[in-house]
């Protein structure tokens, strides 16, 4: 679950569950995103007064993601790989939604059944927190893309001397 009360606020909760479902609609792996209403009274009992506080301040509607039961970090130095078409789709997805995760300090990339899930979304759309410069980024390359993890494994192609993630669909 991903709690409104949280550091990040409401705006992360939006998107999280954008993001996912772009990502669902590209048809990448994405756990089923859901609207969760949090009851005042939950954690009444509570020992630890951070997570207390927490649980107040997100009463009310929040956001919960299918549970992948057994799921493993992906992790690059393993094998086998993901296919060069999953990780092309997959990288070309990160500028869209403008997500800043997905590097080596953190995949958030899971194994479940033998898949690739993509989850927390919370750091996609960060403009969204600032729409100062919107405009202005929005006309520039996202450039946080060379820090993805799958990178190395995509299908690339060159344009203009620079090597780009290829879709293979």
């Amino acid at each position: 679950m991903k709690f409104v009360g949280a550091g990040q606020g409401p705006k992360a909760l939006i998107g999280e569950w954008v993001a996912g479902e772009i990502g669902r609609a590209l048809g990448l792996c994405v756990p089923e995103l859901v609207f969760i209403e949090l009851d005042g009274a939950f954690g009444r009992s509570e020992p630890d007064p951070e997570i207390q506080d927490l649980l107040r301040a997100s009463a009310g509607l929040n956001l919960g993601m299918g549970y992948l039961p057994h799921a493993t970090t992906f992790n690059p130095l393993l094998k086998p790989s993901p296919d060069q078409e999953l990780a092309s789709n997959i990288v070309c997805s990160m500028p869209i939604v403008t997500n800043v995760d997905r590097t080596a300090r953190n995949v958030n990339l899971l194994i479940w059944r033998e898949r690739l899930w993509l989850i927390d979304h919370g750091a996609a759309l960060y403009f969204h927190h600032d729409w100062g410069d919107f405009l202005a980024h929005s006309r520039t390359p996202f450039a946080r893309v060379k820090d993805h993890v799958l990178l190395p494994v995509c299908d690339l192609a060159t344009r203009g001397g620079r090597a780009i993630p290829r879709i293979i669909a």
